[in-house]
Protein backbone atom coordinates (compact mmCIF):
# COMPACT_ATOMS: atom_id res chain seq x y z
CA UNK A 1 0.00 0.00 0.00
CA UNK A 2 2.86 2.34 0.83
CA UNK A 3 4.40 1.67 -2.60
CA UNK A 4 1.12 2.39 -4.41
CA UNK A 5 0.65 5.56 -2.38
CA UNK A 6 4.17 6.71 -3.23
CA UNK A 7 3.64 6.00 -6.93
CA UNK A 8 0.40 8.03 -6.86
CA UNK A 9 2.21 10.96 -5.27
CA UNK A 10 5.00 10.85 -7.84
CA UNK A 11 2.47 10.72 -10.67
CA UNK A 12 0.61 13.75 -9.30
CA UNK A 13 3.86 15.69 -8.96
CA UNK A 14 4.79 14.81 -12.54
CA UNK A 15 1.45 16.12 -13.81
CA UNK A 16 1.85 19.38 -11.89
CA UNK A 17 5.39 19.88 -13.22
CA UNK A 18 4.23 19.13 -16.77
CA UNK A 19 1.38 21.63 -16.54
CA UNK A 20 3.62 24.32 -15.05
CA UNK A 21 6.19 23.75 -17.77
CA UNK A 22 3.63 24.86 -20.38
CA UNK A 23 2.89 28.18 -18.68
CA UNK A 24 4.96 30.78 -20.48
CA UNK A 25 6.87 28.01 -22.23
CA UNK A 26 8.90 28.74 -25.34
CA UNK A 27 9.54 26.13 -28.03
CA UNK A 28 13.00 24.65 -27.60
CA UNK A 29 13.22 24.34 -31.37
CA UNK A 30 13.10 27.52 -33.43
CA UNK A 31 10.01 26.63 -35.50
CA UNK A 32 10.15 29.39 -38.10
CA UNK A 33 7.05 31.27 -39.28
CA UNK A 34 8.49 32.17 -42.64
CA UNK A 35 6.98 34.33 -45.36
CA UNK A 36 10.19 33.85 -47.36
CA UNK A 37 9.99 30.08 -47.70
CA UNK A 38 10.14 28.76 -50.34
CA UNK A 39 10.31 32.31 -51.74
CA UNK A 40 9.67 35.76 -50.28
CA UNK A 41 6.07 36.90 -50.54
CA UNK A 42 5.87 40.65 -50.02
CA UNK A 43 2.72 42.66 -49.38
CA UNK A 44 1.74 46.29 -48.88
CA UNK A 45 -0.40 47.41 -45.97
CA UNK A 46 -3.65 48.96 -47.23
CA UNK A 47 -3.71 51.42 -44.31
CA UNK A 48 -1.79 52.49 -41.22
CA UNK A 49 -1.23 51.06 -37.76
CA UNK A 50 -0.79 47.47 -38.94
CA UNK A 51 -0.80 45.00 -36.02
CA UNK A 52 -0.79 41.23 -35.79
CA UNK A 53 -0.97 38.00 -33.84
CA UNK A 54 0.06 34.43 -34.45
CA UNK A 55 -1.18 31.31 -32.70
CA UNK A 56 -1.51 27.55 -32.86
CA UNK A 57 -4.75 26.57 -34.58
CA UNK A 58 -7.26 25.59 -31.92
CA UNK A 59 -4.99 26.17 -28.91
CA UNK A 60 -4.25 29.90 -28.93
CA UNK A 61 -5.63 32.33 -26.35
CA UNK A 62 -5.72 36.15 -26.60
CA UNK A 63 -5.03 36.41 -22.86
CA UNK A 64 -1.30 36.92 -22.31
CA UNK A 65 0.12 34.00 -20.36
CA UNK A 66 -2.37 31.44 -21.69
CA UNK A 67 -2.54 29.25 -24.79
CA UNK A 68 -0.02 28.70 -27.55
CA UNK A 69 0.48 32.03 -29.32
CA UNK A 70 2.63 35.16 -29.64
CA UNK A 71 1.67 36.20 -26.09
CA UNK A 72 3.39 39.51 -25.29
CA UNK A 73 5.66 39.26 -28.31
CA UNK A 74 4.74 42.14 -30.64
CA UNK A 75 4.68 42.16 -34.42
CA UNK A 76 6.82 45.32 -34.17
CA UNK A 77 8.37 47.34 -31.36
CA UNK A 78 9.82 44.64 -29.09
CA UNK A 79 12.65 45.60 -26.73
CA UNK A 80 14.87 43.42 -28.89
CA UNK A 81 14.12 44.22 -32.52
CA UNK A 82 15.30 40.73 -33.46
CA UNK A 83 12.09 39.47 -31.85
CA UNK A 84 9.92 41.45 -34.30
CA UNK A 85 8.18 39.27 -36.89
CA UNK A 86 6.45 41.79 -39.19
CA UNK A 87 9.46 42.83 -41.22
CA UNK A 88 10.19 45.42 -43.89
CA UNK A 89 9.82 49.23 -43.86
CA UNK A 90 6.46 50.79 -42.93
CA UNK A 91 4.79 51.93 -46.13
CA UNK A 92 7.00 49.59 -48.16
CA UNK A 93 7.20 45.90 -48.96
CA UNK A 94 6.45 43.91 -45.79
CA UNK A 95 6.86 40.22 -45.07
CA UNK A 96 6.46 37.80 -42.16
CA UNK A 97 9.54 36.32 -40.51
CA UNK A 98 9.23 35.08 -36.94
CA UNK A 99 9.95 32.18 -34.61
CA UNK A 100 8.06 30.29 -31.95
CA UNK A 101 11.19 30.40 -29.78
CA UNK A 102 11.48 34.17 -29.14
CA UNK A 103 10.88 35.97 -25.84
CA UNK A 104 7.26 36.70 -24.94
CA UNK A 105 5.73 33.73 -26.77
CA UNK A 106 3.15 31.78 -24.74
CA UNK A 107 3.24 27.98 -24.74
CA UNK A 108 4.64 26.00 -27.65
CA UNK A 109 2.96 24.78 -30.79
CA UNK A 110 4.85 21.48 -30.50
CA UNK A 111 2.61 20.63 -27.53
CA UNK A 112 -0.63 21.19 -29.51
CA UNK A 113 -2.53 18.29 -31.10
CA UNK A 114 -1.34 17.26 -34.55
CA UNK A 115 -1.47 18.36 -37.28
CA UNK A 116 0.34 21.48 -36.10
CA UNK A 117 -0.82 24.67 -37.85
CA UNK A 118 0.23 28.28 -37.33
CA UNK A 119 -2.34 31.02 -37.91
CA UNK A 120 -1.19 34.60 -38.60
CA UNK A 121 -3.61 37.56 -38.40
CA UNK A 122 -2.76 41.05 -39.66
CA UNK A 123 -5.10 44.03 -39.27
CA UNK A 124 -4.84 47.63 -40.46
CA UNK A 125 -7.03 50.68 -41.07
CA UNK A 126 -7.15 53.86 -43.11
CA UNK A 127 -5.79 56.92 -41.34
CA UNK A 128 -8.54 59.05 -39.74
CA UNK A 129 -9.50 61.63 -42.33
CA UNK A 130 -11.90 64.51 -42.91
CA UNK A 131 -14.03 62.04 -44.90
CA UNK A 132 -14.48 59.93 -41.79
CA UNK A 133 -17.43 58.03 -43.22
CA UNK A 134 -15.19 56.42 -45.85
CA UNK A 135 -12.37 55.14 -43.61
CA UNK A 136 -12.14 51.36 -43.53
CA UNK A 137 -10.58 48.53 -41.55
CA UNK A 138 -8.77 45.58 -43.16
CA UNK A 139 -7.62 42.08 -42.25
CA UNK A 140 -5.45 39.33 -43.72
CA UNK A 141 -5.36 35.78 -42.35
CA UNK A 142 -2.97 32.95 -43.20
CA UNK A 143 -2.81 29.41 -41.83
CA UNK A 144 -0.07 26.89 -42.64
CA UNK A 145 0.63 23.32 -41.60
CA UNK A 146 4.09 22.36 -40.42
CA UNK A 147 6.55 21.14 -43.03
CA UNK A 148 8.96 18.21 -42.77
CA UNK A 149 11.40 20.34 -40.76
CA UNK A 150 8.80 21.52 -38.25
CA UNK A 151 8.59 25.03 -39.74
CA UNK A 152 5.68 27.01 -41.20
CA UNK A 153 6.42 28.07 -44.78
CA UNK A 154 3.86 30.84 -45.25
CA UNK A 155 5.54 31.75 -48.51
CA UNK A 156 3.98 28.65 -50.05
CA UNK A 157 0.56 30.27 -49.58
CA UNK A 158 1.49 33.41 -51.49
CA UNK A 159 1.42 36.95 -50.09
CA UNK A 160 -0.96 38.02 -47.36
CA UNK A 161 -4.09 39.38 -49.06
CA UNK A 162 -5.99 42.14 -47.25
CA UNK A 163 -9.77 42.42 -47.42
CA UNK A 164 -12.15 44.98 -45.96
CA UNK A 165 -13.77 44.27 -42.63
CA UNK A 166 -17.43 44.35 -43.73
CA UNK A 167 -19.88 46.91 -42.41
CA UNK A 168 -23.10 45.76 -40.69
CA UNK A 169 -26.23 45.43 -42.83
CA UNK A 170 -29.08 47.14 -40.96
CA UNK A 171 -32.34 45.47 -41.95
CA UNK A 172 -34.66 47.61 -39.80
CA UNK A 173 -34.55 50.11 -36.97
CA UNK A 174 -36.91 52.06 -34.78
CA UNK A 175 -36.86 54.39 -31.80
CA UNK A 176 -37.64 52.60 -28.58
CA UNK A 177 -38.38 55.99 -27.03
CA UNK A 178 -37.31 59.57 -27.70
CA UNK A 179 -33.67 58.91 -26.81
CA UNK A 180 -32.98 55.28 -27.83
CA UNK A 181 -32.53 53.40 -31.09
CA UNK A 182 -33.20 49.70 -31.69
CA UNK A 183 -31.57 48.16 -34.76
CA UNK A 184 -31.73 44.70 -36.33
CA UNK A 185 -28.52 43.77 -38.13
CA UNK A 186 -27.63 40.96 -40.53
CA UNK A 187 -24.33 39.23 -39.87
CA UNK A 188 -21.49 40.57 -42.04
CA UNK A 189 -19.52 37.35 -42.51
CA UNK A 190 -21.27 36.32 -45.71
CA UNK A 191 -20.09 39.59 -47.27
CA UNK A 192 -16.36 38.96 -46.82
CA UNK A 193 -14.48 38.78 -50.09
CA UNK A 194 -10.96 37.35 -49.83
CA UNK A 195 -8.68 37.96 -46.88
CA UNK A 196 -7.92 34.29 -46.10
CA UNK A 197 -5.15 32.11 -47.56
CA UNK A 198 -4.80 28.75 -45.85
CA UNK A 199 -4.08 25.04 -46.12
CA UNK A 200 -7.19 22.85 -46.49
CA UNK A 201 -6.92 21.55 -42.90
CA UNK A 202 -7.39 25.10 -41.54
CA UNK A 203 -11.18 25.12 -41.38
CA UNK A 204 -13.63 27.57 -39.78
CA UNK A 205 -10.98 30.24 -39.29
CA UNK A 206 -13.55 33.07 -39.09
CA UNK A 207 -15.87 32.13 -36.25
CA UNK A 208 -17.99 35.24 -35.66
CA UNK A 209 -18.10 38.99 -35.19
CA UNK A 210 -18.86 41.72 -32.68
CA UNK A 211 -21.27 44.58 -33.29
CA UNK A 212 -19.64 47.79 -32.08
CA UNK A 213 -21.45 51.07 -31.41
CA UNK A 214 -20.57 54.69 -30.83
CA UNK A 215 -22.84 57.67 -30.05
CA UNK A 216 -21.68 61.16 -31.02
CA UNK A 217 -23.02 64.69 -31.20
CA UNK A 218 -23.65 65.55 -34.84
CA UNK A 219 -21.49 68.64 -34.51
CA UNK A 220 -18.44 66.45 -33.90
CA UNK A 221 -18.74 64.78 -37.28
CA UNK A 222 -18.49 61.06 -37.91
CA UNK A 223 -15.92 58.82 -36.19
CA UNK A 224 -12.87 58.30 -38.38
CA UNK A 225 -10.67 56.28 -36.04
CA UNK A 226 -11.19 52.55 -36.63
CA UNK A 227 -9.27 51.38 -33.54
CA UNK A 228 -11.60 49.36 -31.32
CA UNK A 229 -10.47 51.39 -28.32
CA UNK A 230 -11.26 54.75 -29.93
CA UNK A 231 -14.72 55.23 -28.46
CA UNK A 232 -16.27 52.01 -29.79
CA UNK A 233 -18.29 49.80 -27.44
CA UNK A 234 -18.35 46.21 -28.71
CA UNK A 235 -20.94 43.65 -27.69
CA UNK A 236 -20.66 39.91 -27.18
CA UNK A 237 -19.36 37.64 -29.92
CA UNK A 238 -22.05 36.63 -32.43
CA UNK A 239 -21.16 33.14 -33.66
CA UNK A 240 -21.62 31.87 -37.19
CA UNK A 241 -21.46 33.30 -40.68
CA UNK A 242 -24.38 35.60 -41.44
CA UNK A 243 -26.00 35.20 -38.02
CA UNK A 244 -28.21 38.25 -37.36
CA UNK A 245 -28.26 40.21 -34.13
CA UNK A 246 -29.92 43.29 -32.65
CA UNK A 247 -28.86 46.15 -30.44
CA UNK A 248 -30.49 48.85 -28.32
CA UNK A 249 -28.47 52.05 -27.98
CA UNK A 250 -29.40 55.13 -25.93
CA UNK A 251 -29.10 58.23 -28.10
CA UNK A 252 -29.09 60.89 -25.40
CA UNK A 253 -30.94 63.42 -27.55
CA UNK A 254 -32.10 64.23 -31.11
CA UNK A 255 -28.89 66.09 -32.01
CA UNK A 256 -26.87 62.91 -31.87
CA UNK A 257 -26.31 59.82 -34.07
CA UNK A 258 -25.59 56.16 -33.42
CA UNK A 259 -22.78 54.56 -35.44
CA UNK A 260 -22.57 50.81 -35.98
CA UNK A 261 -19.47 48.89 -37.12
CA UNK A 262 -18.16 45.33 -36.83
CA UNK A 263 -14.96 43.60 -35.78
CA UNK A 264 -14.19 40.03 -36.86
CA UNK A 265 -13.48 37.13 -34.50
CA UNK A 266 -11.31 34.17 -35.48
CA UNK A 267 -10.23 30.74 -34.31
CA UNK A 268 -9.14 30.64 -30.64
CA UNK A 269 -10.89 33.98 -29.96
CA UNK A 270 -8.45 36.35 -31.66
CA UNK A 271 -10.01 39.49 -33.11
CA UNK A 272 -9.25 42.37 -35.47
CA UNK A 273 -7.73 45.40 -33.72
CA UNK A 274 -9.91 47.64 -35.87
CA UNK A 275 -13.56 47.86 -36.88
CA UNK A 276 -14.80 48.22 -40.41
CA UNK A 277 -16.65 51.07 -42.10
CA UNK A 278 -19.62 52.27 -40.10
CA UNK A 279 -23.34 52.76 -40.66
CA UNK A 280 -24.99 55.89 -39.21
CA UNK A 281 -28.46 55.97 -37.60
CA UNK A 282 -29.58 59.55 -36.79
CA UNK A 283 -31.45 60.04 -33.54
CA UNK A 284 -33.49 62.98 -34.85
CA UNK A 285 -37.04 61.73 -35.65
CA UNK A 286 -37.56 64.49 -38.21
CA UNK A 287 -35.04 62.75 -40.51
CA UNK A 288 -37.21 59.67 -40.98
CA UNK A 289 -39.65 58.93 -43.76
CA UNK A 290 -43.35 58.37 -43.14
CA UNK A 291 -44.11 55.85 -40.35
CA UNK A 292 -43.19 52.28 -41.21
CA UNK A 293 -40.43 53.21 -43.63
CA UNK A 294 -36.69 53.62 -43.33
CA UNK A 295 -34.08 54.66 -45.83
CA UNK A 296 -30.45 53.73 -46.35
CA UNK A 297 -28.22 56.34 -47.99
CA UNK A 298 -24.93 54.74 -49.03
CA UNK A 299 -23.04 57.81 -50.23
CA UNK A 300 -21.28 59.79 -48.89
CA UNK A 301 -22.06 57.71 -45.82
CA UNK A 302 -24.24 54.76 -44.98
CA UNK A 303 -27.15 56.24 -43.05
CA UNK A 304 -30.05 54.18 -41.78
CA UNK A 305 -33.12 56.21 -40.79
CA UNK A 306 -35.26 54.56 -38.11
CA UNK A 307 -39.02 54.35 -38.12
CA UNK A 308 -40.79 56.71 -35.74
Amino acid sequence: MKVIHRIAILAAVALIVASLSQVGAVCANARAIDGCSPSCQYFLSPGVGITGNFWSFGTGNPTVGAGDDNGSNLSNGNANSNDDWLLGPPGGNRYIGGFWSVAGVDGCIDLAPAPHRTVVLLTAADAPASEAATTKGYFALQCKETDANGNYALGALGPAVFAQIPYPRVTSSNRVDTVSVHANVNGPLANISGGVTADPSCTNLITGYRLCTQVRDNGLGEPGDRSRGAGWTCGNVVSGAGTPTSVDVPCGGPSRSVYLATSLVFDSGFETSFVGQHVRIPCDPTLSDRPGNFKLIKKPTRTHTPRR
